[in-house]
C-alpha cells in the first residue's frame, strides 16, 4: 500500500484529485477564497518524526502555491 493511502481525509467534500477546484471552509465565495487542488504533500513533524499530510493548492488569483489542512478547504460541487 502506498503509504499516503494510508491517510484518512474524511467526508466527500475532502475527496479532491488534482485539478479540482477547492474553496476555503466556512468563507464567503470570493476570488481570494478559491484555489486549484494540486495534490497530497507528505512531511515530518520535526519535533515528533512523525509524517503528516497535508494539501497542496494553487491559490487564485496569484497562482501562489502554498500548503494547508484538509480541514480547512472543500471541493467545490459543479453547478446543477
Amino acid at each position: 500500500m502506498d503509504p499516503i493511502e494510508k491517510f484518512n481525509f474524511g467526508d466527500g467534500k475532502r475527496k479532491m484529485k488534482p485539478g479540482d477546484i477547492v474553496k476555503l471552509v466556512g468563507k464567503d465565495l470570493t476570488y481570494r477564497s478559491l484555489g486549484m487542488y494540486l495534490g497530497k504533500y507528505v512531511s515530518v513533524n520535526q519535533k515528533t518524526g512523525r509524517e503528516y499530510v497535508c494539501a497542496e493548492v494553487m491559490w487564485f488569483p496569484n497562482n501562489e502555491i502554498r500548503t494547508c489542512s484538509f480541514s480547512v478547504i472543500e471541493k467545490m460541487e459543479k453547478a446543477a
